[in-house]
């Protein structure tokens, strides 16, 4: 998802390619930091605050989008970061587990499951679809 919103970003600015580019992965890979399996996993934050606990809710977008400001003094960073976090909370949303936007209240639940058959076609489809725009065919 960070690769394909990076393209994205990528037609519309005219910032840092290679910062912006990072700032969009790393964005795109964070909010599974709640889980010990995941690639920037970490046991201690996936045991304090469980997987797909706060870390997937719109709270820590705010404070991450604050950081990124102070540190990049950069709008465009900052909405780029932002974005691609919402993403894979937004693909979140569509499994089972689901996720709790803000924490306490109701979860999103959706229909398929992670690691699925969808869930694979999906990701297939969007690395597709950023393959195209890398190349500028769409």
């Amino acid at each position: 998802m960070g690769l394909y919103l990076f393209l994205l970003f990528d037609r519309l600015t005219t910032v840092n390619k290679l910062i912006l580019f990072l700032i969009m992965i790393f964005a795109s890979l964070l909010p599974d930091i709640d889980s010990a399996r995941a690639w920037l996993g970490n046991k201690l934050v996936a045991f304090t605050f469980g997987h797909r606990g706060f870390f997937h809710s719109v709270f820590p977008v705010i404070m991450f989008a604050i950081i990124m400001q102070f540190i990049f003094n950069n709008f465009i960073y900052t909405i780029a970061f932002s974005t691609a976090y919402l993403f894979h909370l937004l693909l979140d949303s569509f499994t089972f587990q689901g996720i709790k936007p803000f924490v306490f209240g109701p979860a999103l639940k959706g229909f398929t499951k992670t690691g699925s058959v969808v869930d694979l076609f999906l990701f297939v489809f969007l690395i597709c679809v950023s393959l195209l725009m890398a190349f500028k065919v769409i």
